[in-house]
């Protein structure tokens, strides 16, 4: 049983230790070379593109094909619920989509920073919006339609649009905190500060939860994603097309990674414990709240 562990961990670990290496590798490089204009990020992404297509068990090639899918899946990774770009990105962006294979095979870095720049800026748009709309009461008395976890959605045609789908997801989701705190105050009857809360306070207290969970989870989004953070989910699309078991991590990651598998930090000597990882927020919550660029 420890010799098919041992196997298994070594096959899913292997590549990124490569790919580790090879950054550093890469950097000391980027140092010694003298072609203008070629960014450190541009070599990395060339080595990892030829690791992958001569190194790999079973490599795929990275031909115009490959670019659609990458195309494809880096949009879906960065923004899966399809609320934050609009259609008009989309038609902009769609014009890397034959070039992908070009960029792994050396050519300037264009798609990722530009769609990356195009989301940080969505992304402020969206938070302003969504604090917009949960300023004021909702009406649950009107009946409405809302349809979760569209595969076959496409970005909203424009902004209106895209609030529209958001006022709807927030009025759901205030809607099952709401019902939630009408429960509690139903369960506490006998203590005076449930029965005195009006219906229109538990509305409001419903939006401010639902606000402080959509505050958490975009804040967070904003600072993570960005400079390495957008290279390597971009990379990692890259690498999880090729095969869903590799998986690229720089060294700072690779690091964490390693002390995930061993229980222990380095260089303090604390051993970990099941009880001793804190609840994530979300799933104590409920529910995920927005969408943000993790990789799997």
């Amino acid at each position: 049983m420890q010799l098919k562990i041992s196997k298994i961990m070594l096959r899913r670990t292997v590549l990124p230790a490569v790919l580790v290496i090879l950054m550093g590798v890469t950097l000391w490089a980027f140092k010694r070379n003298d072609k203008v204009g070629e960014s450190k990020e541009q070599m990395l992404l060339s080595a990892i593109g030829t690791i992958l297509e001569q190194k790999h068990y079973s490599p795929k090639t990275i031909d115009d094909n490959f670019s659609r899918l990458v195309f494809t899946k880096y949009l879906e990774t960065v923004n899966p619920d399809k609320d934050i770009f609009l259609k008009q990105d989309f038609n902009y962006l769609k014009k890397y989509e034959l070039t992908l294979d070009n960029e792994i095979h050396g050519e300037p870095l264009l798609f990722y920073a530009d769609a990356s720049s195009i989301y940080l800026k969505r992304v402020d748009e969206v938070m302003q919006l969504y604090k917009n709309i949960l300023s004021t009461p909702f009406d649950f008395t009107a009946k409405e339609d809302i349809q979760l976890n569209d595969d076959k959605a496409d970005f909203p045609a424009d902004e209106a649009a895209r609030k529209e789908q958001w006022r709807k997801r927030l009025k759901y989701l205030a809607l099952d905190q709401y019902v939630d705190l009408l429960q509690q105050r139903s369960r506490n009857m006998n203590d005076t500060a449930w029965n005195k809360k009006t219906d229109p306070q538990l509305e409001q207290m419903a939006r401010t939860k639902v606000q402080a969970v959509l505050d958490r989870s975009f804040n967070r989004q904003k600072l993570i994603f960005t400079g390495q953070e957008q290279f390597s989910t971009y990379v990692n699309v890259i690498a999880d097309l090729m095969d869903p078991h590799t998986e690229y991590m720089p060294p700072k990651e690779s690091r964490s990674f390693e002390e995930d598998l061993s229980g222990r930090f380095y260089g303090i000597g604390a051993q970990l414990k099941d009880d001793d990882v804190a609840c994530d927020p979300w799933r104590r919550a409920g529910w995920e709240g927005n969408s943000r660029p993790v990789r799997r």
